[in-house]
């Protein structure tokens, strides 16, 4: 069993360094896996501006595919506001019925994008 299939691809709530975070912000921007990101298009930026759009997706699949050979291979992932918003709110009636102590907990969960909608 290959790493890829040993990593989790959906209800991630910790992300690792190779992994590439959609979205805007700092958050993303900061993050190691999106500067890696940023650093391959700029590097294959100027044979993809002349190439014609079945080179420009083979391009982006040779990307996608450094990405996730990475160890940890790295995954695509966007955030799931949706089971964000139920874990929260399961977290805030057992905070209220005092099962849970504590500061409040941040309830980020990501999913991977998978590879056609990488590319």
């Amino acid at each position: 069993m290959n790493q890829q299939q040993q990593q989790p691809l959906t209800n991630i709530t910790k992300f690792h360094e190779k992994d590439v975070l959609c979205g805007r912000g700092v958050h993303a921007r900061n993050h190691p896996g999106n500067r890696y990101f940023v650093s391959l298009v700029k590097d294959l930026r100027g044979e993809c501006m002349n190439a014609d759009r079945n080179d420009k997706r083979r391009y982006a699949e040779t990307i996608v595919s450094i990405i996730r050979s990475q160890d940890p291979p790295g995954r695509f992932l966007k955030r799931n506001s949706q089971k964000e918003s139920a874990v929260a709110a399961a977290a805030a009636r057992h905070r209220h019925c005092g099962a849970f102590g504590g500061p409040d907990e941040d309830y980020e969960i990501w999913d991977d994008i998978g590879d056609n909608t990488s590319c």
